[in-house]
């Protein structure tokens, strides 16, 4: 046993845990179970100055009892959780300081309205030099109802810019702005019927409940019919049929639509009860997609299936506004739901909605494909899909090193204990932050399988397709 005074350097080794590959020859995205404290001091040795930018989401402070200060947990009723909180990220910006690069790059911080002004005078004292700005983002529209007080529905993003870093401007779509038009995902000229392209008709299932697309079959011979197609339980099999009953094809193959869907390039359009077709899908075809991802055209928002909304702006390119309220932000819809769909059954407090932090993250590293990009306090392990997202919308090769620890609950400690358990007894270790959310929603994420060895669901095939492997 060694023993070390807190504030002396401890330096563990990094032992491997396994691995996801992927992306071939790309970097690779890299998940750390430890205290981040001590990970941020044995990344000194190889990170120093090196990362460009970070983005953590730490303990709000909310006295619930969700975070801890010398191994116990604070709550409202500790007359010092103000100071506990404030030395607790101290000694961490202190170290994370030191790994960014001095030339140019960022700090991004979540934080609410119980702690934003202390940590906005914190940042300013370990970070002088930088540029500090705050954004204030609708996170929650319909609003927490707590007793006798406001509805809450925003949060607050500090963001500092360090040395050179320059901010990725977002284009105006002002009230004028064009549309990025969608198209009817079914041929239409008589030359392209059954079976003149045998890849294109197939059977995409549409939830009945959702009416989100679930998947799509594969093609049938010309010679079977689409009556004979499988059946997907609870969701309607629609093929490409004129009204009149003639059979067309689809505009793209199977695995095309579906990556296109991945990307929220395919649509579920109008419903149509009792049709030859019963449902309408739509896509966006190279041109607009190309627009988009060279920034011609702006995805200002996506729809509750995970689908582009994008215009043409009019005006020039601005610096992003102060006040976010875009629907794509909204933590339930984007952070709980999807990450039920991801790891079902699986419970974590408060996840951060994906495209939240994959809009944050494209300001800062959106003109560096090779980024690298930190969040020591990992959670759920949404940075890392988002930069994987990043990464899979403009072929970038940027790298995430996501920190978390293997902690559970206060509750399942209380109910661990009660059962005979302790620290490091397998069970109690499968119940942490690590083992039971963090590794598995990444993994989920990156390969479209839940940790059940099911396709992940929700309309919009595997949520992201991986560029990296994840560790």
């Amino acid at each position: 046993m060694v023993v070390a005074h807190f504030g002396d350097a401890i330096y563990p080794g990094l032992r491997h845990l396994g691995s996801v590959h992927r992306g071939g020859d790309k970097p690779s995205h890299v998940l750390i179970n430890g205290e981040n404290h001590h990970v941020l001091e044995a990344l000194q040795f190889s990170h120093a100055g090196k990362v460009d930018c970070i983005y953590i989401d730490p303990p709000y402070n909310s006295g619930a009892r969700d975070w801890k200060y010398g191994n116990d947990y604070v709550d409202g009723d500790d007359a010092y959780r103000h100071s506990k909180w404030l030395a607790y990220m101290e000694r961490r910006l202190q170290l994370a300081r030191r790994l960014l690069d001095p030339a140019g790059s960022a700090l991004i911080v979540t934080i609410d309205e119980k702690e934003y002004l202390r940590l906005g005078l914190l940042l300013s004292q370990v970070f002088p030099d930088a540029t500090q700005q705050m954004v204030s983002s609708v996170i929650n529209p319909a609003g927490t109802g707590r007793k006798n007080e406001f509805s809450r529905t925003n949060e607050y993003i500090y963001v500092l810019q360090i040395g050179g870093l320059v901010l990725q401007p977002m284009a105006a779509a002002s009230d004028d702005a064009v549309p990025v038009e969608w198209e009817p995902f079914r041929r239409r000229d008589l030359s392209s019927v059954r079976p003149t392209r045998p890849r294109q008709f197939y059977p995409i299932y549409v939830d009945l409940q959702s009416n989100q697309v679930v998947d799509a079959g594969a093609p049938l011979p010309h010679d079977q019919d689409r009556g004979e197609a499988p059946q997907c339980p609870g969701c309607a099999t629609v093929f490409p049929v004129r009204e009149d009953g003639t059979e067309m094809n689809w505009a793209l193959t199977r695995e095309e639509f579906l990556r296109r869907l991945a990307k929220g390039y395919a649509r579920v359009g109008r419903h149509q009860p009792g049709g030859q077709q019963e449902y309408v899908i739509s896509y966006l075809r190279t041109g607009p997609i190309s627009d988009i991802e060279e920034g011609r055209a702006i995805v200002t928002s996506r729809r509750a299936d995970g689908s582009v909304v994008a215009r043409y702006p009019s005006g020039k390119a601005r610096m992003p506004l102060t006040q976010w309220a875009l629907p794509s932000h909204d933590a339930q819809r984007y952070g709980t739901t999807l990450l039920q769909l991801l790891v079902p059954g699986r419970r974590f407090p408060f996840p951060k909605a994906l495209y939240a932090v994959e809009d944050v993250l494209r300001i800062i590293v959106g003109s560096r494909p090779e980024a690298l990009v930190l969040d020591f306090f990992g959670g759920s392990g949404t940075t890392t899909h988002a930069v994987v997202r990043l990464n899979r919308q403009d072929g970038g090769r940027r790298q995430s090193i996501v920190v978390t620890n293997n902690e559970v609950s206060e509750k399942e400690a209380a109910s661990l204990t009660k059962a005979g358990l302790c620290r490091g007894d397998p069970k109690w270790e499968s119940l942490g932050i690590f083992e039971h959310i963090t590794r598995p929603r990444i993994t989920a994420a990156v390969t479209g399988t839940t940790p059940a060895g099911n396709p992940v669901k929700g309309g919009r095939g595997p949520p992201v397709v991986a560029t990296g492997r994840s560790w």
